[in-house]
């Protein structure tokens, strides 16, 4: 599937809009804390699993490039019908590939 989306990217080079699904990985949710013991503080590592949507506004081109080099790992995308707001944004970010994260 995501092959088959970053084929079609390459093959234009317009102004796009592309959500993805990225797949749950595990973040570190706290890095410390203390057992006020006689023996020091101790360290903990705690996780949590996390995924996270993101918007890319931008070329073809540079949607391809960005999705090859980031080595996200994607679980879906679709892409979206470009409205103006999508372009101001991306004439705001000096013509630029822009990632917004979704909640």
């Amino acid at each position: 599937m995501m092959e088959h989306c970053l084929n079609y990217q390459k093959k234009m080079n317009k102004i796009v809009v592309w959500d993805h699904r990225l797949k749950p990985s595990l973040q570190e949710a706290c890095s410390s804390s203390s057992d006020m013991s006689h023996l020091g503080n101790r360290n903990y590592m705690d996780f949590k699993m996390y995924s996270d949507d993101i918007r890319l506004i931008g070329t073809d081109d540079d949607i391809y490039d960005f999705c090859l080099k980031s080595k996200f790992q994607i679980q879906g995308s679709w892409k979206l019908a470009t409205t103006k707001e999508h372009l101001k944004l991306y004439k705001e970010n000096d013509n630029k590939l822009l990632m917004i994260n979704l909640i």
